[in-house]
């Protein structure tokens, strides 16, 4: 997006839109390849525009520099998606939209700007069965040297795992074991993808975790014994 112009609400609409013939410094970005998995190869990414290089700052990696609100080292210039290094996915690069198209158009509406730092790390492995992750690994909590607790149930204890005979697979949830809040979690197994939402959910609601342990799911689902997991929590060793 850029300001030039004097572009004030819609900055993909009216002559002054970036790329238009009213806009003297239209961007393009130019990456030698993309790999299959959506990595960068080649050189550095390169910001462009009509008449000399725009100046924006890229990393030791390449990735395009940008602050918390995805606005780069210059004024007026944004980037979002895969190259700007905050996240390679599709899920990632539209919140990236979100996020700069709510700061431009409803900032006054809504007071506080969006910004990364509110997004969670989450993703899904779409394999045989299927991998749900989200927040914090075992490793990462223990690295953190905080105090937590961990529940885990295979999916050989999973009913609607049985009744399909895809029992291959495991429910993993970490908490933090002072605020309850919870801090990571993996489902791998049939439908695990889907349900790991009920736990990103809570987490983005900042609920400790009793409130998804004290709720009613229906059966059979995958997700109804997550209550029941975060019941036998233990602490993480």
């Amino acid at each position: 997006y850029s300001k030039k112009n004097g572009i004030k609400k819609n900055p993909l609409a009216g002559p002054g839109y970036l790329g238009g013939q009213d806009t003297k410094a239209a961007l393009e970005i130019a990456v030698d390849q993309v790999n299959a998995t959506g990595g960068l190869l080649g050189r550095p990414i390169e910001i462009i525009t009509r008449d000399h290089k725009a100046g924006v700052q890229t990393d030791a990696r390449g990735y395009i520099k940008v602050d918390d609100e995805l606005l780069t080292s210059v004024p007026g210039i944004w980037v979002l998606g895969d190259c700007n290094g905050r996240g390679a996915f599709t899920h990632t690069s539209y919140n990236d939209y979100e996020i700069v198209a709510d700061n431009l158009l409803n900032s006054d509406k809504n007071g506080a700007k969006r910004s990364v730092r509110d997004r969670i790390t989450a993703y899904g492995l779409f394999i045989d069965p299927p991998l749900g992750r989200v927040g914090m690994g075992e490793e990462e909590v223990r690295k953190s040297g905080r105090k937590a607790l961990i529940g885990t149930r295979p999916m050989t204890r999973v009913g609607r795992a049985v009744e399909k005979g895809e029992t291959l697979g495991f429910i993993k949830i970490l908490v933090d074991a002072e605020t309850k809040h919870i801090l990571g979690a993996a489902i791998l197994g049939t439908g695990g993808d889907e349900a790991i939402h009920c736990l990103m959910d809570a987490m983005y609601a900042k609920a400790p975790c009793t409130v998804v342990q004290r709720a009613v799911h229906i059966h059979p689902t995958v997700s109804e014994l997550l209550p029941t997991v975060l019941g036998e929590l233990k602490p993480l060793v």
